[in-house]
């Protein structure tokens, strides 16, 4: 199974909108610190699931340096939970039982 989820940026509010992991919409503000608590808390209970999440982010100006980087981080937080998959699924197949 995989899913796609996106990533909405509204620079008005300095909130990044995550949709499509869970049922309700997980909102990540910038305008101070980054708090990615509540998101990595989801995708930890998601590696039981061995479910592939795609991540689709809006594209942001090299000028908007803060946003380069929380968006750069967020791709960076799902490709190691896809890692992570990788590495469940091997340590799995070790096992002597079924």
């Amino acid at each position: 199974m995989s899913k796609t989820v996106n990533a909405t940026i509204n620079e008005e509010t300095q909130i990044i909108e995550i949709t499509g992991l869970i049922e309700s919409t997980i909102e990540i503000g910038y305008e101070d610190d980054v708090d990615f608590t509540d998101l990595i808390s989801h995708l930890t209970k998601m590696i039981d699931t061995a479910e592939v999440i795609t991540l689709e982010v809006e594209e942001v100006e090299e000028t908007k340096e803060k946003l380069v980087i929380i968006t750069n981080t967020l791709k960076s937080v799902f490709e190691k939970y896809t890692e992570s998959l990788s590495i469940t699924l091997e340590e799995d197949e070790d096992l002597p039982f079924p």
